[in-house]
């Protein structure tokens, strides 16, 4: 079953399915990613005899046992605190299942991506970019969000089809490296400009500070490393021109950053509520912290510990809002660990690939990087819509790579 072969469009469709339950919730990417698990799994039983089960082993073991080692991290840590609101529930694990299976199920299903595939997979992808860039703008206009079966009005401030406007931002944020370097690349591709255009303006309309904070980095980075000379410093120059007349000027970007600085929104003695929920949260940890509290934490049971440092009144009384914080909050040092030899195991394969001149390197290397500076304010690994998202841009790191079958063609390195 070669990707040449007459049934290469069927074995390719678990990867735009992949791409189309984006949009969806948390629901939605559960019971679809479960019918597309279903899927590899047939296609990778229809293929058994051609699959290099060594050679696959070898490349994506870490992967598999620190995901699988996470995942038991967190039941034991659930089990094992008898206070947890419901230590036998495991809800939390469907999530994190297609996280675990989901990048390495692709890559034993799927023959090598021709550059045509890769083609398809971009415009693919930039189509989805464009449903989400255009909710993003009507929410922005209206004000309209789904709850439940309903469509209601709010306030306006994108969500998509998610829960929290926090989590439409940084699904989209997970998607800025690829979409900047692929403008750079692939100037004149008309999917480039689609997938630009459409992230740029959901982000804007997410409303996030971090979000949009992190993305004029690396769109400042890669302005930096792609120019030089006299170019650059012009580029750049107009660069900081244009974030001094946004913060400077009377508009809704500026007024969100410049509302930091005067405590807006802010309750307590903090200079943001942030501040508090860190207080707090490594106070748990601290009280826990080789196995950590387990998952399934409730405002009520964190109640008490905001009363012990003083913030019974808090009206926030949130989780971490880090994502390293809430690792270590939910599965202790060891839960901590497990992720972060699982985030150094993937910046290793992209740093390596990078130095090699591979594009899909470049673009992990910063989505990695983005990721992990936007988690820093916000529990981004913990929320299920931005971890799947996250899943994706793994799993296209992982099919670029390297060879899944046996007589793959050679890997081309041509543009979509």
């Amino acid at each position: 079953m070669s990707a040449s072969g007459p049934i290469a469009p069927i074995v390719r469709i678990p990867l735009f399915l992949l791409l189309c339950i984006l949009p969806l919730g948390v629901a939605g990417h559960n019971i679809g990613a479960s019918v597309i698990g279903i899927m590899l799994i047939t296609l990778m039983w229809l293929q058994r005899h051609e699959l290099p089960l060594l050679d696959l082993w070898r490349q994506h073991r870490i992967y598999l046992f620190t995901t699988f080692a996470y995942l038991g991290s967190q039941i034991v840590s659930t089990w094992l605190n008898p206070e947890n609101p419901d230590p036998r529930s495991i809800h939390y694990l469907f999530g994190h299942i297609i996280w675990t299976i989901i990048p390495a199920a692709v890559c034993f299903s799927q023959p090598r991506l021709s550059p045509r595939d890769w083609n398809h997979l971009f415009w693919g992808l930039a189509t989805i970019a464009l449903i989400l860039g255009g909710m993003a703008s009507s929410q922005a206009i209206w004000g309209w969000k789904l709850q439940q079966s309903h469509i209601v009005l709010g306030f306006p401030r994108a969500q998509g089809l998610y829960s929290h406007p926090m989590s439409f931002g940084y699904v989209c944020l997970v998607f800025v490296p690829f979409a900047i370097l692929a403008l750079l690349r692939w100037p004149r591709h008309p999917a480039a400009w689609i997938l630009g255009v459409s992230i740029g303006a959901a982000i804007l309309a997410s409303r996030s500070r971090m979000v949009e904070g992190v993305t004029v980095l690396v769109v400042l980075f890669n302005i930096w490393s792609a120019t030089k000379g006299r170019l650059r410093v012009q580029i750049l120059t107009a660069a900081v021109v244009a974030i001094a007349a946004v913060l400077l000027t009377p508009n809704p970007v500026g007024e969100r950053f410049r509302g930091m600085l005067v405590g807006h929104d802010v309750h307590g003695d903090y200079v943001d509520d942030r501040v508090a929920f860190w207080q707090v949260n490594w106070d748990m940890v601290k009280q826990r912290p080789w196995l950590g509290h387990g998952e399934g934490l409730t405002t009520k049971y964190r109640a008490p510990y905001y009363a012990a440092a003083g913030l019974g009144d808090f009206p926030r009384q949130y989780e971490a809002h880090n994502m390293f914080l809430q690792a270590a909050v939910n599965g202790g040092l060891l839960g901590l660990t497990i992720l972060l030899v699982w985030l150094g195991n993937l910046f290793s394969a992209a740093w390596r690939a990078r130095r090699a001149g591979s594009f899909a390197g470049q673009v992990m290397l910063q989505t990695l990087t983005t990721f992990c500076l936007a988690a820093l304010t916000q529990n981004a690994f913990q929320d299920s819509a931005v971890r799947y998202s996250l899943t994706l841009a793994v799993t296209g790191f992982f099919l670029s790579m390297a060879p899944f079958k046996k007589n793959d063609p050679p890997q081309s390195h041509a543009a979509p």
